[in-house]
């Protein structure tokens, strides 16, 4: 139960903030037409086999995840990423083509592919966000 609340918390503050973001992404007609060919996908992590029990999460070595992640922002998919603060994992924001591409995505996470971190890929709609009403956002 703390794991959902924790959860319901993090993606309360992950919708404002994903709003504000998604809200200055597109500069003009042609990254408008890429972001509605996209997809949303939130990427849920949680503690794999090879997580470290004990050891706070800057002590694992995400060094090779934290740049995969800035690979992802480079390439304009990455929206928004961080840790949950209650527990050890996290969630991520990307865009892709469809599930197919997002898995593919999350399969080649250095922290999954390492067992640091367990992860799913779950497709995700922005039904409401700050400053736009319910329902508009997309």
């Amino acid at each position: 139960m703390a794991l959902r609340s924790s959860l319901s918390g993090a993606v309360a503050v992950l919708l404002i903030t994903l709003a504000a973001v998604s809200a200055h992404a597109a500069d003009g007609p042609v990254e408008q037409e890429k972001e509605r060919e996209m997809t949303l996908f939130a990427f849920i992590y949680r503690p794999g086999p090879a997580w470290i029990e004990g050891k706070p999460m800057q002590e694992q070595a995400l060094g090779p995840h934290v740049e995969f992640m800035q690979r992802l922002q480079d390439e304009g998919r990455l929206l928004v990423a961080g840790p949950l603060l209650e527990t050890n994992g996290g969630i991520a924001v990307v865009r892709a083509k469809d599930k197919r591409e997002a898995d593919g995505l999350l399969a080649g996470d250095p922290a999954v592919t390492s067992g640091i971190f367990l992860a799913d890929a779950h497709s995700w709609y922005l039904a409401f966000g700050a400053g736009t009403p319910v329902g508009a956002a997309n």
